[in-house]
């Protein structure tokens, strides 16, 4: 059996650049409040935040530190700032 080279062959397939219509549906309700389901429901936008600030800031910032002095530290703090608002809208 040989492989369709042009996807308008089968039958199923959707034209590119569509999607099917999204479906509207309730949120789930919040777990009940606990010291517990706190945690759980932090945890995973903790992880993601500091996935997407990076390793990169956290060892540049020390090191300019300690080169240029503490008066040139808040370019590290605006930066991370910045770099936070920008990762949390494309995520978006």
């Amino acid at each position: 059996m040989t492989e369709p080279t042009d996807l308008s062959d089968v039958p199923s397939a959707m034209p590119f650049g569509t999607l099917p219509p999204w479906r509207l549906d309730d949120l789930p309700p919040p777990l009940p409040f606990s010291l517990g389901n706190m945690f759980r429901t932090i945890g995973p936008g903790a992880i993601l935040l500091a996935a997407s600030i990076g390793g990169g800031e956290w060892l540049v910032g020390p090191a300019i530190t300690v080169q240029h002095g503490t008066g040139i530290l808040w370019i590290a703090t605006v930066a991370i700032l910045l770099q936070l608002v920008v990762n949390l809208e494309g995520i978006r």
